[in-house]
């Protein structure tokens, strides 16, 4: 028996336009759950979810790119408005959810704006002249942070772990984040936080976690009978096996007369050799392989030569970032002035080297936690805050957060669409609601009245005040400056576009074609 149809789906189903727009429909719909699943996590209040995997694996998280990374969706439109998440972190590091809230938003906006008849192009027209226009705005409010002494640059670290860690331990960690960046020198764009590693070692209190100057590395030697504490030591990276040639063996060999299979065995032994020969003329003190490493040359590495094999790459590429040394790719060629520099301890009972540099050019966070559970989704937290942080650096411009920016677009938005003399007005009058959902949100989640908060934010920035944001305690408007809670200009500005282009392609699509279904004779 078919599901009787609710009232909205009656309704659209009655509307003037057929099938095109209950195609719409359903795309919006499904973007909309997407938005709605997220949307709770918005801000220093929101709230975890708990992500159950087909493997039974549990993840607590309110990072909305995580919640979303751990999800299978089966709708398209679903899919493409996750999506928009997962560009924005790997684009400027954060802002996941504040950019599928505001592509919800626009996407609820448009199921009224169909219902008045407004046609999709100009829907669209209207969402892109208000999308440039809050880029221009949001362009004009942007306060420049010279470097990463700037007090602002602190400020922003601070915000962007205010969803996940608040108080003391929020700001110590946002401090620990900062001091690993002033740690490392100048690099180009991009390149700082490559040059910041982060760990986690459940167990003890956050409070506890610290900044390393150098890299850990949870490996065990193949041979342990060899000495693992060296000072200034001569440290060899190595991508490729450490093994014989396979290209060089006999594709045959003939065993059946004990001489032969001696010559052969003694072979493969004196290539060994040449390897382990080349290593020590070379004074390494120390090796570290991505690959397989013959057991063979693990053994005659006894004589003082710790080898790790299968060493993962990253952090492999944080080694040679730390020592600024290359990677060698080819024992046969010159090593001898291919290494890097490094103390080198071990802790057996976490099987953990730890090579450390007074001069270090890269760092490690250690991070710690109650439990493995709380560790992991620190550690998932600082990473992105150490990408916001290199963003930061990179573009160089933060905006007021709690809210603020968000309203002071809208409100310019809104009066650059009573200029608009075509229909393009009510859809940026559309996009100038979306924006003012963030600052309702954050009073939602944290529990205080939306519309009364809406309300006096409108009233604060009439009156010029174009920092004002929310005061999630007392639910009444503050300057966000002053208040110190700052956000990346980049963020707003690529949350603004992604979500105006999500809007926009679930507006074009009239339909769904699912080409397995296709005939040949249609």
């Amino acid at each position: 028996m078919a599901q009787a149809p609710t009232d909205a789906r009656r309704w659209w189903d009655s509307f003037n336009g057929g099938e095109e727009r209950e195609v719409q429909y359903h795309n919006a719909m499904a973007a909309q759950a997407v938005a709605g699943m997220v949307r709770s996590t918005l801000g220093p209040d929101g709230r975890d979810k708990m992500v159950i995997d087909e493997n039974g694996d549990v993840t607590i998280t309110n990072d909305g790119a995580t919640v979303l990374e751990k999800m299978t969706f089966n709708d398209p439109f679903g899919t493409m408005t996750a999506h928009v998440g997962f560009a924005q972190r790997s684009e400027v590091g954060d802002g996941t959810t504040t950019a599928i809230v505001i592509a919800g938003e626009l996407i609820r906006g448009v199921r009224d704006l169909l219902s008045k008849g407004i046609h999709p192009s100009s829907i669209v027209a209207g969402f892109r002249t208000a999308s440039s226009l809050a880029c221009d705005k949001l362009e004009l409010l942007s306060t420049s942070v010279e470097d990463k002494d700037d007090p602002l640059f602190e400020q922003a670290i601070t915000s962007n772990l205010a969803g996940t860690i608040s108080g003391t331990e929020g700001e110590a960690l946002a401090g620990l984040i900062v001091d690993a960046f002033r740690q490392i020198d100048d690099f180009e764009e991009g390149d700082y936080a490559k040059r910041i590693a982060v760990t986690s070692r459940p167990g003890r209190r956050i409070g506890e976690s610290e900044v390393r100057s150098g890299a850990l590395i949870e490996k065990t030697p193949i041979v342990e009978d060899v000495p693992l504490e060296f000072d200034d030591a001569s440290i060899l990276l190595v991508d490729t096996p450490i093994e014989v040639d396979d290209s060089n063996r006999d594709l045959v060999a003939d065993v059946s007369n004990p001489d032969r299979y001696q010559r052969f065995v003694d072979r493969d032994s004196s290539v060994c050799r040449r390897i382990v020969d080349r290593i020590a003329e070379a004074k390494v003190d120390a090796v570290f392989c991505q690959k397989s490493v013959d057991d063979e040359i693990a053994q005659l590495a006894k004589e003082g030569i710790p080898i790790t094999r299968f060493t993962p790459k990253p952090d492999i590429e944080f080694l040679a970032r730390l020592f600024d040394s290359p990677i060698v790719s080819d024992l046969n060629a010159e090593i001898q002035n291919r290494t890097g520099q490094a103390d080198i301890s071990y802790t057996e009972s976490q099987n953990t080297f730890y090579l450390k540099r007074n001069d270090a050019s890269a760092v490690t966070l250690v991070l710690r936690g109650s439990t493995k559970m709380v560790a992991d989704e620190l550690e998932r937290s600082i990473t992105d805050a150490i990408n916001f942080g290199g963003q930061l650096l990179s573009d160089g411009e933060v905006v007021p957060g709690a809210g603020a920016i968000e309203m002071e677009l809208a409100e310019s938005v809104r009066k650059s669409a009573v200029k608009q003399s075509g229909r393009e007005q009510l859809a940026m009058e559309t996009f100038a609601d979306a924006l003012e959902r963030i600052p309702c949100i954050l009073a939602e989640n944290s529990g205080v009245d939306p519309l009364e908060v809406l309300t006096e934010l409108r009233s604060a920035h009439d009156d010029g005040k174009t920092d004002a944001g929310i005061n999630i305690c007392s639910g009444k408007p503050t300057n966000a400056y002053a208040s110190e809670i700052v956000d990346a200009a980049a963020v707003k500005r690529n949350a603004i576009i992604s979500a105006t282009e999500a809007a926009n392609l679930v507006l074009k699509v009239d339909d769904v074609i699912p080409a397995t279904e296709l005939k040949t004779d249609s």
